[in-house]
């Protein structure tokens, strides 16, 4: 059965305001190897996660966009889990709650969706168990992820050592969480020494301008790294922030190309008042504005 670009067979899906998702399982193609079974989640057309559904890799094994060299380094690299101390980890944008995966006892995770058939996909046990199966406690929040932090730095609720933000692989990406607001919020919510990682992956938009002008902003320490596929993940674009130095071993050039963010555009931020993504649009036809 083929839906949309995507073979297999279909599990479960939805409509909703928010839009049209499923849940499908399929048989993952690899260059080098024998291929392998999925149970996919999409949502628009964007894969948003995908859990291995058989052989030893069945089950926690992070996949897609959280690979350990991709959205698994802020929490692998973070001092407190070095030293094997208790995180407090957020994630906007939850997906199948892949993250999860890297939970151990006595962390604490909480994921922000504002989609609530995405939540109830995430939580079937049929379909995933990322969030089931994680050895820390883990805490989902269903409303706008701005929103709700808005109402913890209110309430004074204890910080994050860990900030992933999620949101802007869409073809439209919500603007609001990418204003100069959003982000004094995000730092307000991170405790020191935190790291703070945004997945800016995205066919359409080209996000690095907007996490350089961020980084200039509020004077933090910044890196893009470009991360290479692996067998069980993506090709995937993060930028990593931290008011202190970031680890040095962050980098690993067999894993990833590091952007230089010298030859990026300087563009200003977003702000609540004024907001365009206008400037970050590739072209469909590769113009430049040289050409």
């Amino acid at each position: 059965m083929r839906i949309g670009a995507t073979e297999g067979t279909v599990l479960g899906r939805y409509r909703n305001f928010y839009g049209l998702g499923y849940v499908a399982h399929r048989v993952i193609p690899v260059s080098t190897g024998d291929s392998y079974e999925v149970n996919e989640f999409s949502c628009n057309g964007t894969t948003h996660g995908y859990q291995c559904a058989q052989g030893e890799w069945k089950g926690m094994t992070p996949t897609v966009y959280y690979a350990e060299h991709a959205g698994g380094l802020p929490v692998l690299n973070h001092p407190k889990y070095l030293r094997r101390e208790p995180l407090r980890v957020a994630l906007c944008g939850m997906g199948i709650g892949t993250l999860a995966a890297y939970s151990r006892q006595g962390d604490f995770y909480r994921f922000y969706e504002i989609n609530p058939a995405v939540v109830e996909f995430a939580r079937n046990a049929r379909y995933f168990s990322f969030l089931g199966g994680a050895s820390g406690e883990v805490d989902v929040v269903v409303d706008d992820a701005r929103r709700a932090l808005e109402r913890e730095r209110a309430n004074g609720e204890t910080k994050y050592d860990v900030m992933i933000v999620d949101v802007f692989t869409g073809d439209s990406i919500p603007a609001h969480m990418a204003t100069r607001e959003a982000f004094q919020l995000y730092l307000d919510r991170l405790a020191s020494g935190g790291i703070m990682a945004f997945h800016i992956s995205n066919w359409h938009l080209d996000l690095i301008p907007m996490v350089k002008a961020v980084a200039r902003e509020f004077g933090l320490d910044l890196e893009v790294l470009q991360c290479c596929p692996t067998r069980y993940s993506f090709q995937s674009t993060w930028a990593f922030f931290s008011r202190e130095k970031l680890p040095t071993d962050l980098f690993n050039p067999d894993r990833h190309h590091r952007v230089d963010l010298n030859v990026v555009p300087d563009l200003p931020v977003m702000t609540d008042d004024f907001h365009s993504v206008l400037p970050y649009i590739v072209s469909p036809f590769g113009l430049t504005e040289e050409n």
